[in-house]
């Protein structure tokens, strides 16, 4: 018998739909264009940090994930939505080593990702948990839990945003605080809705 996926592993399985549809050239709606990049970028970004922290790092999924943040920043609509594009953009730059370049992009828009919302701060955590800055990471995680404990809850479980701080003693009494790896805990998976798309015509 076939032991059941993992959590882990279904996150990982759901990367995947986004960046299938990137290379399908399916194109977003107008409403849902933003998002859809968004989501391409963080999946190629997810992909990275999980195959580099096997020791297989690939520079392509950086590129891409680079590629479509860019895309979700121009098309923002709002200051919030482009600064947190740029600021994952800048986290993922800093996980690859280019802690520099990163640093100068992140102050372009560290102003702007106030954590007044959930994804803002979530890409506030990821910047400063790249950097190495567990202080101000965990600061801007307790502004995500505030606004969403299940969804903060389950990113930590799954996650490897926090590769670069995850010794760190007060990184890790949060995880404890907030009993992120309690055994035995239901927690539900989210099953996030596919956004509209349209097929772009071939010429």
């Amino acid at each position: 018998m076939m032991e059941p996926a993992s959590e882990k592993s279904l996150y990982l399985i759901r990367l995947l739909d986004p960046i299938v549809g990137a290379d399908q050239h399916v194109a977003p709606s107008k409403e849902t264009a933003y998002q859809f990049y968004l989501n391409v970028g963080m999946a190629n970004h997810n992909l990275y940090l999980f195959l580099k922290r096997h020791d297989m790092a690939n520079m392509t999924y950086i590129r891409s994930s680079l590629a479509a943040y860019g895309k979700a920043r121009r098309i923002g609509t709002t200051p919030i939505d482009r600064a947190t594009a740029e600021g994952l953009g800048a986290a993922l730059l800093a996980s690859s080593g280019k802690t520099k370049i990163a640093a100068k992009k992140f102050r372009r828009v560290e102003s702007v990702l106030l954590p007044e919302a959930f994804t803002p701060a979530c890409a506030l955590a990821t910047y400063y948990g790249a950097q190495g800055d567990s202080g101000r990471a965990i600061k801007a995680l307790r502004a995500a839990y505030a606004r969403s404990p299940v969804a903060t809850k389950h990113w930590l479980r799954i996650t490897d945003d926090f590769m670069t701080i995850k010794q760190d003693q007060a990184f890790a009494a949060l995880l404890r605080e907030w009993d992120v790896f309690a055994p035995g805990r239901p927690w539900a998976i989210p099953t996030p809705k596919p956004p509209a798309r349209k097929v772009k015509k071939r010429r």
